[in-house]
């Protein structure tokens, strides 16, 4: 009798034995093993490099499709579009250059448009007084109607145009941006360097106070030989900080403080900067 207990005790254990070796097979075949390959291969595609994907690249490729049908007010509203958008694309940087381009073309250019109007000079005025009635600045009154000089008689016609822009300098991306009253951009320009005065913060707002011309103490005629060659600064109400070439800040580097820009941008900017404009500084 014990002896068919033991063998039925021994057919038992074997049958047990086998139940678990084909339970464990299951569990490792079917469960174990498949999700050991997928973490494995998931392992592998995460040290795949990963490729960007310019979202932005198919809208900048509308926008020049578009300027080159001559459709280019389409065009210029994708390149907005863009930079609104995908502002890490790629193409950000030469939709900036095509947009400033083409703003100061067409604000410098005499051709019509709801921004800008006419005006006839009366007897009295001045190039002076006829920019601050206008909004504008005398710079941008003789550059647009291509005059080299300041006299003016009554009788003639000048295209004016009220130039409302804020100025973002933005300390980490090196640019000094202007934007339009609905915060648009109009131009980039890029920031060749700046040195803060003592004291003051990397992140402050101001107005411009003014454009100086020369070292301020000589007289220089609006549109004179000595004007257009004298060096220039764009004077903020914040002591201390301007916008000055970066030629000036060669040539005195211990002790000019500022923002420094190549001299062509400079004039450019003290022809589209009126005082009171906002300035805004960050880093």
């Amino acid at each position: 009798m014990k002896v068919y207990i033991r063998l039925l005790f021994a057919f038992l254990g074997a049958c047990f034995l086998v139940f678990s070796y084909v339970c464990l097979n299951y569990l490792w075949t079917d469960k174990i093993e498949p999700k050991k390959q997928l973490s494995q291969e998931v392992k592998k595609l995460k040290k795949l490099p990963v490729k960007d994907v310019d979202y932005g690249l198919p809208l900048y490729d509308d926008a020049m499709a578009l300027i080159r049908k001559e459709r280019v007010y389409e065009g210029i509203s994708k390149l907005h579009e863009l930079l609104k958008l995908y502002p890490d694309s790629s193409k950000c940087d030469e939709a900036n250059d095509i947009l400033g381009e083409y703003n100061c073309d067409n604000l410098f250019s005499r051709n019509e448009n709801k921004f800008k109007t006419e005006y006839e000079v009366k007897r009295g005025d001045a190039l002076n007084s006829i920019a601050k009635r206008s909004g504008t600045t005398p710079g941008f009154i003789l550059k647009v109607n291509k005059r080299l000089g300041a006299n003016i008689q009554p009788g003639e016609r000048l295209i004016v145009c009220e130039l409302k822009f804020s100025v973002m300098i933005n300390l980490n991306s090196s640019s000094i941006s202007l934007r339009t009253g609905d915060n648009r951009l109009f131009k980039n320009y890029k920031l060749e360097g700046y040195k803060l005065p003592q004291g003051v913060p990397k992140s402050f707002d101001t107005e411009i106070h003014g454009v100086v011309v020369g070292d301020g103490n000589k007289f220089m005629a609006l549109g004179s030989k000595d004007h257009v060659s004298s060096k220039k600064q764009i004077r903020t109400k914040r002591r201390g900080v301007s916008i000055v070439s970066v030629d000036q800040n060669n040539d005195n580097s211990k002790y000019t403080t500022g923002f420094f820009v190549v001299s062509e941008d400079l004039e450019e900017l003290a022809i589209l900067l009126k005082s009171g404009i906002n300035i805004y500084v960050r880093s």
